[in-house]
């Protein structure tokens, strides 16, 4: 049975992509998967279909009638207008000259997995939180065309597959539409067709083109062929349970206890609306990869931010080599914070926050040029850095800000490399980034670790580290 279509693209040349010619069909009821790697141009194609970047030449078509077109962006807290999430669901039923009722409302909740942050402002909201929150916003208005850009690459793979089959059968009994980008094979897996974008062409993307080099959880191909050993494991208490699992490369003489370069014991942090953990305890060691495992919501970045120092505990204390933090409030000993900021290098989440220079160079250099390095090994410095996380060279004398969202969490993970902290701290380091970008930043963390530095990422996948 031929589908009804909803819209066709006819040799569409975006702005960005000065050699594009794109062709691309969507038939009412259809899931289309959408990857390539970063800065190809997957978000400015959606921003385009979306009417938010019209600068294009060709023809867009839509094949019936007007559609109503929803988006969401690969920063979800864009998509959130208000401070939480009753008052943005509510705007939109209004939109459509409607009443939301508590019913209408509770499910919703119910479908996106959100029952526990229903009175929680997005401030607190972790990145994968606001992904959901940002769906549910857009998917209470029922567009025929639904735009997903990325909105599941802060989730779990269970907890992202869940509610996106959950959407797939509503959309498909309601003949209405989804187009989505992203890295994920879980999600691609699921989709009618997924496309490849590649080079301004779009092409049908066979199974293994797909998932090429991504079809293992990142930090499992980090820790493939042998290199790392399971030394420890820590369980931190909270909301719900994370779990620190310290790996050391192998041959470095793993039986050997190595010094500890940051601890925490009994620590307390809460949000205005409840505890995030209590009296909490764990040992970070020197020369080893840690990774904090744990599902959305459940503090990890919350734990990061007070390692570094970014964010100050209720109770308790936090020791970074000699100095130590401790509760909010009282006055740090052994050190400054501009000593601690020489210790550790901190990316979060949401790193394209980090970025400010005017070029891609400029930010690479601002740390070591501040630590005192000369003029001629801030040159090596800024290129090894550039070159380790695999940011192409035509990127380097580009403003950051034009760069794709996988793109500028590249370069702002330069920045912090480029000074060469003694303790590496990585949010959710592997969203957003493309297969061959992956192959890099865990080549990059090997080394650092090789090289006697200490690592710790995290993510939301729990790993089966028992054969490892």
């Amino acid at each position: 049975m031929i589908k009804e279509p909803l819209f066709r693209l006819e040799s569409i040349k975006l702005r960005h992509l000065p050699e594009s010619a794109i062709d691309l069909s969507c038939a009412r009821g259809e899931v289309i998967g959408l990857c390539g790697g970063n800065g190809t141009g997957k978000t400015t194609l959606l921003r385009y279909v979306a009417g938010l970047d019209p600068d294009g030449n060709g023809k867009f078509r839509e094949t019936t009638r007007a559609i109503q077109i929803g988006l969401v962006f690969q920063h979800a807290k864009d998509n959130l207008v208000f401070s939480g999430l009753r008052k943005d669901v509510e705007f939109g039923f209004k939109n459509l000259h409607q009443t939301l009722s508590d019913e209408i409302y509770h499910k919703l909740l119910s479908f996106f997995e959100l029952q526990e942050e229903e009175t929680k402002i997005y401030r607190w909201m972790s990145a994968g939180t606001a992904e959901r929150a940002a769906l549910l916003s857009i998917w209470s208005q029922k567009p025929d065309l639904l735009l997903l850009d990325e909105a599941f690459s802060h989730q779990d793979p269970l907890t992202a597959c869940a509610i996106f089959s959950r959407m797939i059968r509503e959309v498909k009994s309601q003949n209405r539409s989804i187009i989505i980008t992203t890295h994920e094979p879980e999600i691609l897996e699921l989709t009618d067709t997924v496309y490849r974008l590649d080079q301004g062409r779009i092409t049908p993307a066979v199974p293994e083109l797909a998932e090429t080099g991504n079809e293992r959880h990142p930090v499992l191909n980090l820790l493939s062929n042998g290199c790392f050993i399971k030394q420890d494991v820590q369980i931190i208490s909270g909301r719900n349970d994370m779990v620190l699992t310290g790996f050391v490369p192998k041959g470095s003489n793993e039986s050997k206890i190595q010094p500890e370069v940051l601890r925490l014991e009994y620590v307390s942090f809460s949000y205005p609306e409840k505890d995030v953990f209590v009296r909490q305890s764990c040992s970070i060691k020197k020369g080893t990869l840690y990774y904090l495992s744990g599902c959305s919501g459940s503090g990890k970045s919350t734990l990061m931010l007070l390692m570094a120092g970014l964010m100050r505990h209720k109770s308790g204390m936090i020791q970074i080599a000699d100095i130590t933090l401790p509760a909010s409030g009282s006055k740090i000993s052994g050190g400054t914070i501009k000593e601690i900021r020489k210790k550790i290098g901190f990316m979060g989440q949401h790193a394209e926050r980090q970025l400010f220079a005017d070029t891609v160079w400029e930010d690479t250099a601002y740390a070591p040029k501040n630590l005192g390095i000369d003029a001629s090994g801030l040159n090596d410095c800024c290129e090894n850095a550039l070159r380790m996380v695999g940011l192409q060279e035509n990127l380097w004398r580009r403003s950051p800000f034009t760069l794709s969202s996988g793109e500028k969490r590249k370069a702002a993970l330069a920045g912090i490399i480029s000074a060469e902290p003694e303790i590496l701290l990585l949010d959710d380091p592997y969203a957003e980034i493309d297969a061959e970008g992956i192959v890099f930043i865990n080549q990059m963390i090997r080394n650092y670790v090789a090289n006697g530095r200490t690592v710790l990422i995290s993510g939301t996948g729990r790993l089966n580290v028992q054969s490892i």
